[in-house]
């Protein structure tokens, strides 16, 4: 995806990635984005909650939580910028998600809320692939993730992430991408300690 200084741009050509927009798409999206700068640690869209829009990270990085009933954290996945947050939907039995999404660094997110999101479909029908789309790359790198972490040992896996997604493993705190992998904090230290 491209990346530009300037936010709203940047979230219109990511989307222009996905979907081809018109001069008149493009427009009527710049007047209706939300832009807003977030602090580390701070939890964007707590657990219970449904996305209501499509939103995009134009700089810093993020985390999907999974909380178990003794309040202990699990990450789901990392996102940074220049990328799409997975959405985040209610369960299908109605009730509500169980997943929560926090800021790991200073970030900042753009997005289009659910109202301008449907007038945009309405208006320019060609972009109603949009939030099918931000899922299958989601999915498509989740699959990715779980056929590596299936087939791999640990350390094996660790060193795969290296290679595949070094902004989450230079970036994230370990016993966030301790968590993500289901281990401990002592044995990812291990891993990163071992030479071979």
């Amino acid at each position: 995806m491209n990346h530009t200084d300037n936010p709203t741009e940047a979230f219109i050509e990511a989307v222009n990635s996905l979907v081809a927009l018109s001069q008149a798409a493009r427009q009527h999206q710049n007047g209706r984005l939300n832009v807003r700068r977030f602090d580390p640690r701070h939890l964007f869209l707590p657990k219970s909650h449904a996305f209501d829009g499509v939103f995009f990270i134009h700089s810093g990085l993020v985390r999907g939580v999974y909380q178990n009933a003794l309040g202990e954290e699990t990450s789901a996945w990392f996102v940074a910028e220049g990328d799409f947050i997975p959405p985040v939907y209610d369960m299908p039995d109605g009730s509500p998600s169980v997943k929560s999404v926090a800021m790991l660094e200073e970030s900042t997110i753009v997005w289009l809320n659910r109202d301008d999101l449907n007038e945009l479909y309405e208006l320019f029908p060609e972009t109603l692939p949009l939030e099918h789309r931000i899922s299958q790359l989601h999915l498509a790198r989740v699959t990715e993730i779980l056929r590596s972490f299936r087939i791999h040992t640990n350390k094996e896996f660790y060193k795969w992430l290296l290679e595949c997604f070094p902004q989450w493993v230079y970036r994230v705190k370990d016993k966030h991408l301790a968590s993500f992998m289901g281990i401990s904090p002592p044995a990812l230290s291990r891993i990163q300690g071992s030479k071979n």
